[in-house]
Formats: structure tokens, sequence, C-alpha cells
């Protein structure tokens, strides 16, 4: 085969790959990781108030002063997931749209 073929269709699905990930990176992960942070973000804080309160002798709820790791576990669960979307989108960006349209043509 022609070598300038063979580099077309290598930088046309480094393209392609680019784009969906760009694109799964802008729609998914960002919006997901920006809520993480602002509910933890919200826990510390009230973790921290809830600390100082109870030094003050205040009566507090139990729930306040706990670490947040369910928060923390739900991140980490998050995140698992995402990796595992980013690698079947990569995955599924690898098809050649040739062998799509034989199986389903």
């Amino acid at each position: 085969m022609n070598l300038g073929v063979l580099t077309l269709a290598a930088c046309l699905l480094i393209l392609h790959l680019g784009i969906g990930i760009l694109a799964w990176f802008e729609k998914r992960y960002l919006p997901l990781l920006q809520k993480i942070t602002d509910k933890e973000t919200l826990n510390m804080k009230l973790n921290r108030l809830a600390n100082s309160y109870q030094i003050l002798g205040i009566d507090v709820p139990q729930e306040l002063i706990e670490c947040p790791s369910l928060l923390i576990r739900e991140a980490k669960r998050m995140e698992i997931r995402l990796s595992i979307e980013i690698i079947l989108i990569s995955l599924a960006g690898t098809i050649p749209p040739s062998i799509l349209v034989l199986i389903f043509g």
C-alpha cells in the first residue's frame, strides 16, 4: 500500500479519537468532577464548623462530626466508572466505519 494513504488513515484515526475523547471529557467528566468538588468542599466546611462548635461545647449532630468518607467512596466509584467509560469510547472510536457498514449494511 501507499505510505501516504496509511499516514492519512492514521492521522484521521488519531483525530477521530481525539475529538471523541475531548467531547466526552467536556460533556461527562468535567461536570461530574465539578459536582464532586463542590460537595466535598461543602462537607469539609461543615465538618470543620461542627468540630469547632463541639470544641466550644455546643451540641452538634454526630453526622456532621464524622469524616465524610461516603463522599470519598462515591468519588472513587465515579472515577472508576468514568475511566471504564473513556476506555470503551476509545475502543469504539478505533472501529473503522467500513466495518460497521459491512456488519449493519
